[in-house]
C-alpha cells in the first residue's frame, strides 16, 4: 500500500536518516514519504521513555496503552489487519494511519519526564535536557530548510498580476514543487527554485493572498470539487 507504515520504518525512531533525508533529496524509500513516516524523538529521549514504559506501565496504564495501541493501528497494512480496522465508523477514512504515532510520540515523552523528575541530580537533569535539544536540533536541521522570513512572507509576483484582475475566477495551482527539490537539491542547495515556486500558489498558500482557489488541503471538500474535478 502506498505511504504505508511498515516494520522497516520502527529503525527511524533510532536512525531517523536510515533511508536518506530531505535536506539532500537523497530519500530513497520507495511508497513512503518522509515527515509522515518519521516520529524521532531523539536516541536519549526514546531511550529514556521505553525505561518509563517498562517501569511505570502499570501505574500509567493509559498512556502504554496508547504507544501499543497507536502502533499496532500504523503497522495494520503489515500486520494485515487493515480490513477488520476499516470496520469501525469512520476508520476508513483515514489516508495515513500512522499519524496516529504522534500520540506515541506524546506517551514517551510523559514517561521520559516521570523517569527524569525522579532523579535527585539537578545538573544531571540539566545536561540530559540539553543533549535532547541539541540532538533534536540537529535532526530539524537536517529535516527543514532554514529561509529569510521577510522574504518568504512577502506576495509573490504573481499576486500583482492576480488582483488586477476583476473578473471572476479560481486559480488552480501547477504543482512544481518536485522540480523545486530538484534544482535545490533537497534544502542543501541554492534556495531560489523555493522562492520561485511561490508564484504557483501552492493549495492553501493562496488564502494568505486573499486568491480564491479551485482546491485546497481539506479535511472535507464540497461535492461539486469532485464534480468539477472529474471534468478536467
Amino acid at each position: 500500500w502506498w505511504w504505508s507504515y511498515n516494520f522497516s520504518d520502527l529503525i527511524t525512531w533510532l536512525i531517523p536518516f536510515k533511508f536518506g533525508a530531505p535536506f539532500d533529496n537523497f530519500f530513497n524509500k520507495p511508497h513512503s514519504i518522509f515527515i509522515e513516516n518519521s516520529f524521532y524523538i531523539g536516541k536519549i529521549a526514546l531511550l529514556i521513555g521505553l525505561t518509563g514504559l517498562i517501569l511505570k506501565f502499570r501505574k500509567n496504564i493509559f498512556f502504554a496503552a496508547t504507544v501499543f495501541l497507536t502502533l499496532i493501528i500504523a503497522l495494520s497494512p503489515s500486520l494485515g489487519i487493515t480490513p477488520f480496522l476499516d470496520k469501525i465508523p469512520g476508520f476508513e477514512q483515514f489516508r495515513l494511519h500512522q499519524r496516529l504515532l504522534i500520540f506515541a510520540v506524546f506517551s514517551l515523552s510523559l514517561f521520559a519526564g516521570v523517569i527524569i523528575d525522579k532523579w535527585t541530580n539537578v545538573h544531571l537533569k540539566f545536561l540530559v535536557f540539553a543533549l535532547i535539544v541539541v540532538e533534536l536540533f540537529y535532526f530539524a536541521n537536517k529535516q527543514n530548510a532554514f529561509y529569510k522570513r521577510d522574504e518568504w512572507m512577502s506576495p509573490p509576483p504573481i499576486i500583482d498580476f492576480l488582483k488586477n484582475d476583476k473578473s471572476f475566477y479560481r486559480v488552480w495551482s501547477v504543482n512544481s514543487y518536485n522540480s523545486a527539490i530538484s534544482s535545490a537539491k533537497g534544502f542543501s542547495g541554492d534556495l531560489t527554485p523555493f522562492y520561485n515556486y511561490r508564484n504557483f500558489l501552492q493549495p492553501n498558500s493562496n488564502i494568505i493572498q486573499n486568491i480564491p482557489a479551485i482546491e485546497g488541503h481539506g479535511g472535507l471538500r464540497p461535492k461539486r470539487f469532485y464534480e468539477i474535478w472529474d471534468e478536467m
